[in-house]
């Protein structure tokens, strides 16, 4: 009852003769607008309230106001007859439940008779339709318990219930804010321009793009592309319809690197970062210990605090991380005039300690030499310095993993403890048991977290855990499928033993080898088994602890970083310290250690003494006296550099030659220029 509402007589204002005690009066009233609350109950056809407004246009135009001067809220009016209809069609059963079952919850909220005044019935909604074929009468939708949906002729002195609809002019969820978040577009590229809009489900959230000034030399727009059509900047806009817009500077840049990408390089807290090559030969690595995703949209002045900035001509580098560190990268070319802030994507890479080398698998495949955790690559199938620790599947290196941790019987109530604990449980799973299943019962979280390739799982930046399908093949390519067979082949993997899940000892160290894939099966993970006569893989429980060997992501290409190289450490030059003007000669020199993989350098004149010297690939040209710094760089991405000063010097002209013009028995003649001189 508390949902009934209030009972309108049809065209009325909200005077208070709507309220269901309000007082009755049979004398119609005299104006549209009654300056009295009394509920009408005419004696007399048509048996309207009013003896004006016979057709009732006047007062279904009041009723139609969204202004708030009808009896609606500002922006709502009385539904009609068709907007009634369809909201009925959309009921689940055209009756009293389908109405309250319905978003509109419409209750039997009776109605009050015109003769008498009393409130009794099921249910009548005013629309504003005047009926076509009785203009004395309006339109109303009848509900009951066994019916719904019959649209009556109804008087219009009865008080009907009233729901107001919002007008479909009225933009309910409108956009209050505009933001551009596109930055930049490559020189001869298009982009799908993007914006947003708050609220996020506003639903006028299509801008309208264009360029101040028009189209351009610099830019154009074609609907909601941009094309960069020369090197510059352009005002772009982004205007809702409801005359909401937004200004923003907009660049067209340079094109920048694509494919960035950072992997381990088996040296504890190192990795190498590389990208695909651009059209400059230029490039400037930013990192830092912050995000750098808006950084990264092209937009430079997001630029965080501590960021770091080198400069290189390579598609990679080698970079020390500190202990702890994430470090975020993002590479842009550049050149004299301008960067490439195209909406390039970072990098992310975690320090690891792990030292190792990386070895070709099946001949597809990069893996890490070794187990995680262990101190060297095994020299036999048995070698237990070769073991490395045996992880709970899913889990972190939060310590658990080590052979010596201590043993709990709690399960764990996040898939991210915070306890060096092994967690030995009958139940299989580690995880504890919430309303009978154990937290990520079918893996999903802990899938997700092992096959991270940016460090911040167990393996080193760029690998991750292998899946089982991944190691069917490795273990389809070994000679024979047991033990005998992992350890001949590249991956030299011995037999670890299993941590039991139920007290936490070891097993079967030096017979049998346990290797986790981050592949789950129900509520269980699959493994790789080996022995003296079979390999093969299987499901079994997560709370048990095995040796993870670590597999490079596939996308990364062993030739674009040289994961396996041997890079330069110093570099001696060589070539000669001093050279007469107009000559020239080849600079040499020698790097160590001498069996890099990588040996080329680059060579420049510090300063660019142009007007001493110059330096084409390797040559060395001398111009006029002087001195100047002769630089070789490496371009294994290392970094280093050796220098060593040049001296160009002038030698003054040679005499001109003796030339004998007369000889006799006791002297001779001889010319030095336009000198004779007689020689006795």
């Amino acid at each position: 009852a508390e949902a009934f509402g209030d009972l309108y007589q049809w065209g009325r204002a909200a005077d208070g003769h709507q309220q269901r005690n309000s007082n009755k009066r049979n004398q119609p009233a005299r104006f549209l607008r009654a300056v009295n609350a009394d509920f009408i109950t005419p004696t007399a056809e048509p048996f309207d309230w009013t003896n004006l407004d016979y057709n009732g246009l006047q007062r279904q135009e009041f009723w139609s106001q969204i202004d708030g001067s009808g009896i609606c809220p500002t922006g709502y009016r009385v539904p009609t007859r068709s907007e009634l209809s369809l909201e009925r069609k959309a009921w689940g059963s055209q009756n009293a439940a389908g109405a309250f079952a319905s978003n509109l919850k419409l209750p039997l909220a009776e109605a009050r008779f015109a003769g008498g005044g009393y409130i009794a019935g099921s249910g009548l909604y005013w629309s504003s339709d005047i009926t076509s074929t009785k203009r004395s009468q309006s339109q109303a939708v009848f509900l009951e318990d066994v019916g719904a949906g019959v649209f009556l002729s109804s008087n219009r002195a009865r008080g009907n219930s009233i729901r107001c609809i919002l007008d479909a002019s009225i933009n309910f969820n409108a956009a209050t804010e505009i933001s551009i978040t596109s930055n930049s577009v490559a020189l001869g590229a298009t982009l799908t321009l993007t914006a947003s809009v708050v609220p996020v489900d506003a639903n006028n959230a299509t801008p309208v793009w264009s360029i101040l000034g028009g189209n351009n030399a610099i830019a154009s727009i074609n609907g909601d592309v941009i094309s960069g059509l020369a090197l510059g900047e352009v005002t772009l806009r982004a205007a809702l319809a409801n005359s909401i817009s937004i200004d923003k500077r907009f660049r067209v840049t340079i094109a920048a690197p694509a494919n960035l990408r950072a992997v381990a390089t088996g040296v504890p807290n190192q990795v190498t970062v590389f990208w695909s090559e651009a059209a400059t030969a230029n490039y400037k690595l930013y990192q830092s210990a912050n995000n750098l995703s808006a950084f990264a949209a092209g937009d430079p002045e997001n630029l965080p605090a501590g960021v770091t900035m080198k400069e290189t001509s390579q598609t990679k580098a080698v970079i020390a991380l500190s202990g702890g560190q994430t470090a975020y990268f993002l590479v842009t070319a550049a050149d004299a005039t301008n960067e490439s802030f195209t909406n390039s994507k970072q990098a992310v890479a975690t320090n690891h300690l792990q030292q190792f080398t990386a070895v070709n698998g099946n001949g597809k495949t990069v893996w890490m030499d070794r187990n995680l955790g262990a101190t060297r690559v095994a020299t036999n199938f048995d070698d237990s310095q070769a073991y490395g620790d045996l992880y709970q599947w899913g889990r972190a290196a939060d310590g658990h993993q080590r052979r010596d941790s201590l043993a709990s019987s709690n399960p764990n109530s996040d898939i991210k403890p915070n306890n060096p604990d092994f967690i030995a449980v009958n139940q299989g799973d580690w995880t504890a048991l919430v309303n009978g299943n154990n937290i990520d019962n079918n893996g999903s979280q802990r899938q997700e977290f092992w096959s991270r390739t940016d460090g911040s799982s167990i393996c080193p930046t760029g690998f991750r855990v292998p899946t089982v399908a991944e190691w069917r093949t490795e273990l389809g390519s070994w000679l024979s499928e047991n033990r005998g067979g992992a350890f001949i082949s590249n991956l030299k993997i011995p037999t670890t033993g299993i941590r039991n899940f139920a007290g936490g000892n070891i097993l079967s160290a030096n017979i049998l080898g346990f290797y986790w894939s981050s592949s789950s099966f129900s509520n269980q993970s699959s493994r790789l088994i080996l022995g003296g006569g079979f390999a093969y893989d299987s499901v079994t429980n997560r709370a048990n602890g095995m040796a993870v060997r670590c597999i490079r992501d596939p996308s990364i290409s062993i030739t674009d970083i040289g994961i396996n190289d041997i890079m330069i450490s110093s570099i001696s030059i060589t070539s000669p310290s001093q050279i007469e003007d107009g000559a020239s000669f080849d600079l040499t020199a020698s790097v160590s250690p001498a069996d890099s993989t990588n040996k080329t350098l680059t060579w420049k004149i510090a300063g660019g003494s142009r007007d001493i010297a110059v330096i084409s690939g390797s040559t060395f040209s001398a111009i006029a006296p002087g001195f100047v710094t002769v630089i070789a760089t490496a371009n294994d991405g290392s970094g280093v550099t050796g220098s060593q000063i040049v001296r160009v010097i002038s030698l003054p002209n040679a005499p001109d030659a003796l030339a004998v013009v007369a000889s006799g028995p006791q002297s001779r003649i001889v010319k030095l220029g336009k000198i004779y001189l007689q020689i006795i």
